[in-house]
């Protein structure tokens, strides 16, 4: 066989490999869809720490149920978080940063057992450029790179569909009161158990990545907007107090 024939029939193989791709980033996707799915995907990818910390606590063995119903509520949760973040013309810039902070924020929980509350965004924020770069290791770039930019790429190509404004609210407010249902469904079986977790076991529900990251950035800049807020108090000098009480 010649080169001219082997080329022409590896020729239609390689237009279809690349006909695979381009219907794939072609076809447009409801981006309720598409938030379902990253929210399963974080809930899989991200939460590691989480349910060895729950596993810990519960044994799988002894409360199968209980189990899954905190993984349907975790799933539940991070719906919702997501169809609250998420609106089309921002959607892709929200769940790609997601990813990204899952990511981060799942590497140290993992690895080191830190929960990421606002004492430890301050921390972080405060790291210099030095301890920030000791930081870094191979197995975090890799995890990064695998479950956050690999996953990123494959968002920033897809297409998203297009509604009409009354569609899309309708969706919204369709998917909202899903995800509401799906969290009601997980708590309302085990509520005296829940109760138990909530009051007893609360550094445990602190590592939800990345409820938690969120949740602490949303207070961390709560607080901040509340200190520029705060009027200044004024505080009398010395001399001030001096002359006040030689008047007197």
């Amino acid at each position: 066989m010649s080169i001219s024939q082997t080329a022409k029939i590896d020729a239609p193989k390689t237009n279809k490999k690349n006909s695979y791709l381009s219907k794939l980033y072609d076809h447009e996707v409801n981006l309720n869809y598409l938030i379902i799915i990253v929210a399963l995907y974080l809930v899989v990818t991200a939460n590691i720490g989480f349910f060895e910390q729950v596993l810990d606590v519960y044994p799988f063995s002894k409360n199968v149920g209980f189990i899954l119903s905190i993984t349907g509520l975790l799933f539940g949760l991070m719906w919702l978080v997501l169809q609250l973040l998420c609106y089309r013309p921002i959607a892709k810039p929200v769940l790609i940063a997601l990813l990204i902070t899952a990511a981060i924020c799942g590497y140290f929980t993992d690895a080191y057992g830190t929960i990421f509350d606002t004492n430890m965004l301050i921390n972080s924020l405060e790291t210099d450029q030095a301890e920030a770069m000791g930081l870094f290791a191979p197995s975090m770039v890799i995890r990064v790179l695998l479950l956050s930019v690999l996953p990123a790429v494959i968002i920033s190509k897809i297409r998203l569909k297009r509604f009409t404004w009354q569609r899309s609210i309708l969706q919204k407010t369709a998917t909202l009161i899903l995800s509401i249902a799906v969290i009601a469904a997980c708590l309302l079986p085990f509520g005296d158990q829940y109760a138990s977790f909530f009051r007893q076991h609360k550094e445990v529900r602190s590592y939800a990545n990345p409820i938690t990251p969120i949740y602490s950035t949303i207070k961390l800049v709560e607080n901040y907007v509340n200190e520029l807020r705060r009027p200044d108090t004024f505080t009398p000098t010395c001399d001030r107090c001096k002359a006040r009480r030689s008047y007197q």
